[in-house]
């Protein structure tokens, strides 16, 4: 009698075969030499004018003082006052998405104590019709 014995096998870079992979056959959608750099993206951030790469772009109703200037030749002085400036900006956009949640929340809890006061006239006009009836 023939015992079988399984053997675990590693795979490696001299026995392993590729698979075959997807094959697209729709037109490709890229557009020849119209990436961004890293650098070229973060330079034209710390500008205000960031390309169109982002699923929504972000406007700014203030002008920064900052505007154009390249980071990396900033002194210290100018990098303080940068990193307040968007320090102050995060703190105004934390406290403006503070303000919608309370005003969701009222307006949550409006519509839910009018739902609860129709249901109370419903349930009495119910309970009225039931009694008229006997």
């Amino acid at each position: 009698m023939e015992s079988t014995i399984n053997k675990k096998s590693v795979r490696t870079q001299f026995n392993h075969t590729p698979s075959k992979g997807r094959i697209f056959t729709s037109p490709s959608l890229t557009i020849p030499e119209d990436g961004f750099s890293i650098r070229e993206i973060l330079k034209s951030h710390t500008s205000g004018a960031s390309p169109a790469i982002m699923k929504t772009p972000e406007y700014s109703s203030e002008d920064s003082p900052f505007a154009g200037m390249d980071v990396n030749k900033m002194d210290l002085i100018d990098l303080q006052n940068l990193t307040k400036h968007i320090v102050n900006l995060r703190t105004n956009a934390e406290n403006e998405i503070k303000k919608r949640k309370v005003q969701h929340t009222n307006d949550q809890q409006e519509k839910q104590k009018i739902a609860l006061e129709k249901a109370a006239v419903e349930h009495y006009k119910s309970v009225k019709g039931d009694a008229k009836q006997l």
